[in-house]
């Protein structure tokens, strides 16, 4: 289980739960992938940054591994996705915003998570960085889409 604080981990599982739900959308709608595509990369969306982040800092297995609550939520996210994916387009709004709490806390995250391993602040801004941006990136590379601002 996480050692996180109560607060940053309900907007770490939110925002595990916002990543995999977009990524998942976007196999939905841009690809047109099968079930088992959308929630791959609506896992990987969601959980992809993380991995990154624990592989370059050493920190094996991923934390993201190590706790059901994340790899569960980003699933569910890709799940619904599938199941309502043309219904969701109605609360596009809330999902961006879910998104952007979530990108916000997995970079406030990614650097304490590099900070807490012994790196300098320019390593831990990076990392931050790679945590937040990280799983729609490799999302964006494999359904071949020129990422969006």
């Amino acid at each position: 289980m996480s050692s996180e604080p109560a607060p940053l981990l309900a907007l770490d599982l939110a925002g595990t739960f916002a990543f995999g739900l977009n990524g998942a959308l976007t196999a939905v709608r841009a690809a047109r992938l099968d079930v088992v595509g959308v929630v791959v990369l609506g896992m990987i969306t969601a959980l992809g940054g993380g991995f990154i982040r624990d592989v370059l800092i050493d920190s094996l297995p991923p934390a993201t591994l190590l706790d059901w609550r994340y790899y569960t939520l980003a699933a569910v996210g890709g799940l619904l996705a599938f199941a309502l994916g043309k219904h969701l387009r109605r609360i596009e709004t809330p999902i961006i915003v879910l998104d952007a709490v979530g990108l916000s806390a997995f970079a406030v995250i990614g650097a304490s998570t590099a900070l807490d391993s012994g790196l300098g602040f320019a390593p831990a801004v990076l990392l931050g960085v790679i945590t937040a941006v990280g799983g729609g990136t490799i999302r964006d590379v494999l359904v071949g889409r020129v990422p969006r601002c």
